[in-house]
């Protein structure tokens, strides 16, 4: 029997076999701790914890005529419909969906059968399902259809007042109610129209909705985590003019898997989604470092390390994309698409990479699965069969607007991924330590995969293959970690099987919709989504006519970029005309005063990345995350939180020096330099003034932030006979047991550390009362701390200031100062000094 027909049948043969051991059961209620599901007898469903309602279903729908083929009963609870016209285009990786649906009909489950925490039932006219309140709280409806019944399956729900809608992928806003939500993973475009406007020029200009990395995931503010399991294209309507939460599926498999958790808070059911999709795995140190990107070939790259290690700018890698060559098209300078480097542009690649090394950097390339007529790859994948076919097996070229057409490559079919690794391990060997995997949107929509699956089911499964052809590749080869890739597509769990997550291709402008204006969008959109680790291109990446990338937005980028985990830049798609990291005395001395600010944050980023890394936690999070109460926070999205203490709330439109800044309950005090004091303490909503210069930060008061204690040229760990630094570069030691950490007064906090070298320890800080510095005394188990004598001394205080060695760590610290009194508890292990400030 086909997998897709025993799947579809396994319900009812748990059915016949429960019918045949037991009674039929009259409930319509099943039940695990306070969580049931009902099916009442007047039709619709009820989730409830206790008493009360969570999510409801209509016992009915009345009958509708909508122009996005939702007609009939499609708002049934359960609903059902034929696909009776279907035209796909493609082209770039834009995909324009024609398609006529047939009226919904209305499925009424029948034959309800309880067995402990799952209910059984079928369809009047054929089909069953199953209802499952598993372990975790996570609750699954789980049902499927024949095939002469139709490809078309949803379900419908009540929605509620003021009931907001997070998640959905990488989106452009951060809320969703009111909108149709599509899940296809496509070229978001060159600019994109308003929320609510049809497209205005179909491969060029994206809608509002088109993503690289959707996710069939809605977080609920009631709270609840909705989504369904599988990879089929489906639709999230979110109470718009129907007033109906309604879930869609276009499944020729005809099988239909939602799931609900049901948690107490929203980061409840957000965790429940992600421990059972995947969460991140830890990154390499060094990826906290600046990352510069160069564009020449080796003498770009040559004079890229000079003028860094001239400046002191710490960098612990270089990304050259242009390994592979490049060609002149559509005003631009683009790649050449290949999986080797050009041998013109790159004549010693393993020479290069040296160089590289020695600066005490690692080096990134460049690679994505389309595979152009004159690939060094074609003929190989050809041969094999590793390239996307129809149904009747011939090779599918896609439309493409520049360059050779491309075919796509096919990990499935048998042999592919053994050609694909053997090209990775060819880079490795000359010294490559990691890459952008770019693209993974358009496997064709009529290709049939080599494992047997059709486009439409495969097309949505491809970014996370394609992610794991990496990641798969490099956990086997260096197992230390001590590599990195970043990936733009994705799909449910994602995170899992890339390593970081980048935002993708936005115009070099201020643009809401396609520039800097939709960045913290991505971010909130794509963390919720189970998407933890993200980044962006400082200054973004494509420029056309009108957008060219100016000082000021390549500033307003990277003050803000400088304070999430990972900072990369990127030269544009037309470098020549764009601001550059290197354009000048005044971008380098500002790239060098973020970069370091960077870097010296190092700690706290890692602290913020395990959290990913254990629970699913984004780390970069809406200001709302903790305060779910507080409403007015909730439609907040450009200001975001790096971890739990630093609000970043950068100014987003062109020509603007102040905005206002909404600060979550409690204090907060604003950073405006890396060892400057911070502001005044603050709540509530705030009016800042920031020059383009300068970053829009906020610490919460009672923060812990651990910090390297000075300017290292480099964090990467040597490993072995690879990657050996000159002895002139400083890298940090392999061991970080000495620490800078600033406690900021007026409030209480936490911070554990471990891992990437860090010692194991955990900070406790009370200071609400007391404010800032200097010390007047600082008290330990052995007594009074004296002031410091010398530099070198330790166990001692000097103004704000207190260098503690490990006799002093033991235990709380009492800190005193004219404003009042602190203690901050120190235990653990691994710390051979802490060099400790007050704010």
């Amino acid at each position: 029997m086909p997998i897709t027909l025993l799947r579809a049948a396994l319900p009812a043969l748990l059915l016949l076999s429960l019918v045949g051991c037991r009674e039929k059961v009259s409930s319509r209620t099943v039940t695990s701790g306070e969580l049931s599901v009902e099916l009442p007898e007047e039709g619709g469903l009820r989730v409830m914890r206790g008493d009360t309602l969570l999510l409801g279903s209509p016992a009915s729908a009345d009958p509708t005529l909508d122009e996005r083929n939702r007609r009939g009963a499609a708002f049934a609870p359960f609903a059902l419909a034929e696909t009776s016209f279907l035209e796909v285009e493609e082209f770039y990786g834009f995909h324009d969906f024609d398609e006529d649906v047939e009226p919904f009909v209305s499925l009424v489950p029948t034959d309800l059968l309880v067995d402990g925490a799952r209910m059984l039932f079928s369809f009047e006219g054929g089909g069953d399902g199953a209802i499952t309140i598993h372990d975790d709280g996570a609750i699954q409806i789980h049902w499927t259809v024949p095939e002469t019944r139709g490809d078309r399956l949803a379900m419908s729900f009540d929605c509620v007042p003021d009931e907001r809608y997070f998640g959905l992928g990488a989106q452009v806003s951060a809320e969703h109610r009111g909108w149709r939500v599509p899940i296809w993973t496509t070229e978001q475009g060159v600019g994109k129209d308003d929320r609510g406007e049809p497209q205005t020029l179909f491969g060029v200009i994206g809608r509002y909705y088109d993503s690289y990395a959707p996710v069939p995931f809605a977080l609920s503010s009631r709270p609840l985590g909705i989504w369904l399991e599988g990879t089929d294209r489906n639709f999230f309507d979110l109470c718009d003019d129907a007033d109906r939460l309604r879930i869609e599926s276009h499944s020729p498999g005809r099988d239909f898997d939602l799931w609900i958790a049901a948690g107490e808070t929203m980061a409840e059911s957000h965790a429940v989604f992600t421990a059972r999709t995947g969460r991140p795995e830890p990154v390499a140190r060094w990826t906290f470092a600046p990352w510069a990107d160069t564009f020449g070939g080796p003498t770009g790259i040559a004079d890229a390390l000079a003028l860094l290690r001239d400046r002191d700018i710490p960098t612990s890698a270089i990304w050259a994309e242009d390994w592979v060559g490049t060609l002149d098209a559509l005003g631009g300078e683009h790649l050449a698409y290949d999986w080797e480097e050009d041998p013109a542009r790159y004549p010693d690649l393993a020479g290069t990479a040296d160089a590289v090394h020695a600066a005490g950097m690692r080096l990134l390339v460049y690679l994505n699965p389309y595979v152009p007529r004159d690939a060094s790859t074609r003929t190989p994948l050809f041969e094999a069969g590793a390239l996307a076919r129809d149904a009747q097996g011939g090779v599918i070229e896609l439309a493409f607007p520049f360059g050779e057409p491309p075919a796509y490559y096919d990990m499935t079919r048998a042999g592919a991924r053994e050609i694909f690794h053997g090209y990775l391990q060819r880079a490795v060997a000359k010294g490559v330590d990691g890459w952008m995997a770019d693209y993974g949107e358009e496997f064709p929509f009529e290709a049939v995969a080599g494992d047997g699956r059709p486009g439409s089911e495969a097309h949505n499964a491809y970014p996370s293959m394609w992610a794991r052809e990496s990641t798969d590749y490099w956990r086997a080869e260096r197992p230390d970690d001590d590599w990195a890739i970043f990936t733009r597509s994705g799909h449910t769990g994602v995170a899992a099987d890339t390593h970081i997550h980048w935002l993708g291709d936005q115009l070099t402008s201020f643009d809401r919709n396609d520039g800097f204006g939709s960045v913290l969008p991505l971010y909130l959109s794509a963390g919720l989504s189970g998407i933890a680790l993200t980044h962006s291109d400082v200054g973004g990446y494509t420029s056309v006519p009108g957008k060219e990338r100016t000082f000021e937005v390549w500033a307003r980028w990277l003050a803000f970029e400088a304070f999430t985990p990972f900072l990369r830049t990127h030269h544009t798609s037309s470098p020549a005309a764009a601001v550059q990291w290197w354009t000048d005395d005044t971008t380098l001395a500002l790239y060098g005063r973020y970069a370091r600010w960077h870097q010296r944050l190092m700690p706290y980023f890692a602290g913020v990345v395990g959290e990913a890394v254990a629970g699913g936690v984004p780390a970069v999070r809406p200001v709302w995350w903790g305060n779910e109460g507080e409403e007015t926070l909730l439609d907040i999205e450009d200001q975001v939180l790096c971890g739990g203490d630093l609000l970043l709330a950068p100014i987003v439109t062109e020509g603007a020096t102040e905005r206002s800044v909404s600060l979550p309950p409690g204090r907060w005090r604003r950073w405006s330099d890396f060892a400057s004091p911070l502001g005044a303490a603050e709540r509530g909503t705030v009016q800042a003034t920031t020059a383009i210069e300068d970053a829009s930060v906020w610490v919460r008061t009672g923060a812990v932030i651990p910090l390297l204690p000075e300017d290292y040229e480099s964090l990467i760990v040597p490993r072995g006979e690879h990657a050996q630094p000159t002895a002139d570069v400083t890298l940090a030691p392999a061991s970080l047991d000495h620490l800078l950490l600033m406690v900021v007064g007026g409030g209480s906090g936490q911070q554990t550390l471990g891992g990437y070298g860090l010692p194991e320890v955990s900070f406790d800080w009370q200071g609400e009362a007391i404010t800032s510095g200097p010390f007047t005394r600082v008290l330990n188990g052995a007594g009074d701390l004296p002031a410091c004598g010398s530099p070198a001394e330790l166990d001692c205080i000097e103004g704000d200031l207190a260098r503690l060695g490990p006799t002093s760590l033991a235990g709380t610290i009492d800190i005193r100062a004219a404003s009042g009194n602190g203690l901050l508890t120190v235990s653990g292990s691994g710390l051979a000094r802490l060099d400790l400030q007050l704010r």
